[in-house]
């Protein structure tokens, strides 16, 4: 499966729409997340700023990601990591993208991810490796301890 023609393809629902139909955050604290994007940092995600101002935690928001996108969740600690796929992605990288090599069956490199539709990443991450890429979802800070505990 190659996860960018997926992505391409997929109608999604809004990670606002989710975290609200499932009663984690309220209407007004979508609005005033979505108004620090426009006046502060715009390049922050919605599901950031829900997170910066603590309406939901990480957890939460991986949750809803993850229902979005039809991926599922894995810590890379419950796993036995490669080292040899640290070759493949240097730190510089997995620390750019926030995303941390889990595992490689002949052209399929899992790779656990924060940010599913990030295409630059996606495309960077072939292009270096070759590979196709099956993404799997952990939080930003648990990517970032297993790229210093790992890497």
């Amino acid at each position: 499966m190659d996860w960018l023609r997926v992505l391409s393809s997929k109608k999604l629902q809004l990670i606002g729409q989710i975290v609200r139909r499932k009663g984690f955050v309220t209407e007004k604290q979508i609005r005033e997340a979505l108004e620090y994007q426009s006046k502060v940092d715009n390049r922050l995600l919605l599901g950031e700023i829900l997170v910066l101002k603590g309406f939901i935690d990480e957890e939460t928001l991986l949750g809803a990601i993850s229902s979005q996108a039809g991926l599922p969740c894995l810590s890379p600690f419950n796993y036995e990591i490669d080292e040899r796929l640290f070759l493949l992605i240097p730190r510089d990288i997995a620390e750019r993208y926030m995303i941390f090599p889990l595992d490689k069956y002949s052209d399929i490199l899992w790779l656990v991810v924060n940010d599913p539709y990030n295409k630059e990443m996606f495309l960077q991450v072939k292009d270096l490796t070759g590979c196709k890429i099956m993404p799997l979802l952990a939080t930003k800070s648990e990517i970032k301890r297993a790229i210093e505990e790992f890497y």
